[in-house]
Order: C-alpha cells, then structure tokens, then sequence
C-alpha cells in the first residue's frame, strides 16, 4: 500500500483569509470574486479534496486578489496594517518556542516592509502572506507530566561510570541524550516523554557492575609486598605438609601386668623343655 500524501491547506487558506479581509462594499468586487471566493472555501472544507484540486482555487483566489488590488497598493497596505495590529494583540503565551519565534520573525517583517516610503506590491502580498501564515501555525504547548522524566535524568547523571562496564554505561549514555532531547522539547507529547522515561529506566536498570577480574585478590585491596594473593608464607603451593609417625600410647597398669604374665609363662615353658632334655640323656 502507498502511504497517503499529505494535503496542504496553509496557502489556501490564507489566500481566503486575505481575501475575506478585503471584502470591501464595492463594484470591483463582483459575482465573480464571490463565485471564487465560495468555491475556495468549499474545497478548503472538503476533508476529501486533493492537492491538486486545493492548489488550482489558490490560483484563483490569488489571481482574485490581484484584481482586487489594481496599481495603487493601498488596499493591501491597509490588509497588512491591520493583520499587524491583529499580530501585536496576539498572545504568545503557552505556545511553543519554534512557532512563537516564526510569528514574531513575520512581524517583524510586516513593520519593515510598512516603514518603506513606497513598498512594492509584491513585497506587501508577500509580507502579508507570510505574516498570516506565521499566525495560523502558531502551536499551543501540550499540558504534559516530565516530573518523572526529570527524576531519571538526574538520576542517571548521578552514576559512578568506573564502577560499571563501558557497554552497558554506552548504552545508558545514548538513551540519556534521547531523553533530554524529547524533555527539552517544547512540542513533546506524554506519549513520547513516556516512551523516553522508559527507554532510560531500562538501559539504568540494566547497567552492569564491573567484575573483579584477580579471584585471589580483595577488591581495592594490594597484595603485600613479596606475597602472592592466595599464598601462605613458608609454604608452597600444591605441596601436602608431610605425613608424621602415629604418636605411641603411653603404657597403663593393666598392659604392664599383662606383659609380666606372658613372660612368666615363656619362662616356665622354657625351663620344662630343658628339664625333658636332661632326663632323656
């Protein structure tokens, strides 16, 4: 699907508001002004008109004006006379910063071209038509909620970057200049400044701490001089201590006197054999 083009409708309409201020009771403004002027403005009404169709009535009303104007150019002297006088009462007050600076440029214009001693016509149309279209884009301030937006931001101003890895402090970082942008932007609806409060909530919550890269090493700690981390003085590492002789028992009564029974029967025995020995030689 083609995306649909988008109509402008600013020329017309000023071309009609134009007009419709020089709508003097006069002969030379006659049906077939009128008949151009009803037929603008039912197409600049028409949701449904297309561009073309919108660009040929501004033709028309422009050439209308024309007409309407003749060689001296006071009617349009006068027209701008009075969209300045209407500009100098127009309130700029809550309106965005980039329509209020167009207006107040188009004014400014507007008082330059009427301090001329003899503008040209051409100059005063255009002075006018910029003058009135300047007023028509004026743009009033959407009522919006940046308390929480204003709470990330510092927030996230407020970080220890050396504490976190360079990727995820990269990221935060990016979705922190978007997040001035959208606050510092007049224009921002809620939806974008919610959008943004979510894009830095995000990237703050997903800040990585950097970790300790020496297991054997406390963070921020120094091994001591001639000492390596995980490494006890006097010993080597990998190396068991060596294996010592199980410690003998100290002797009791009870073992002493059952050592002196067994001697006493070894000697017995012995003493028997050797008498058995004699008797038989």
């Amino acid at each position: 699907l083609e995306p649909v083009p988008e109509i402008d409708r600013a020329q017309l309409g000023t071309l009609l508001n134009m007009l419709e201020v020089l709508h003097p009771e006069e002969a030379d403004y006659n049906d077939h002004i009128m008949d151009v002027h009803d037929a603008a403005k039912a197409a600049f009404n028409d949701e449904a008109a297309e561009q073309p169709a919108l660009d040929e009535h501004a033709s028309n009303v422009h050439q209308a004006l024309v007409s309407l104007l003749g060689e001296p150019a006071d009617r349009v002297t006068d027209a701008l006379k009075s969209l300045v006088y209407k500009g100098d009462h127009t309130s700029l007050e809550g309106t965005t910063t980039e329509s209020a600076a167009a207006f107040s440029s188009a004014l400014e214009n507007a008082r330059t071209v009427l301090e001329q001693e003899n503008p040209a016509q051409e100059d005063l149309e255009n002075a006018y038509l910029t003058l009135q279209s300047a007023m028509n884009g004026l743009q009033d301030r959407p009522e919006t909620d940046r308390k929480a937006l204003e709470d990330l931001i510092e927030k996230a101003e407020g970080i220890n970057e050396s504490l976190c890895t360079a990727d995820s402090v990269k990221a935060l970082n990016t979705a922190l200049e978007e997040a001035k942008a959208v606050y510092n932007n007049e224009a921002a609806d809620q939806q974008m400044i919610d959008d943004a409060a979510k894009a830095l909530e995000q990237a703050f919550n997903s800040l990585e701490e950097v970790k300790n890269p020496d297991p054997g090493k406390e963070p921020g700690k120094d091994p001591e001089p001639g000492k390596e981390p995980g490494k006890e003085p006097g010993k080597e590492p990998g190396k068991k201590p060596a294996d010592k002789e199980p410690a003998k028992k100290p002797a009791t009564a009870a073992s002493l006197h059952v050592s002196g029974l067994l001697a006493a029967a070894a000697a017995s025995l012995g003493f028997a054999v050797l008498t058995r020995k004699k008797k038989e030689d």
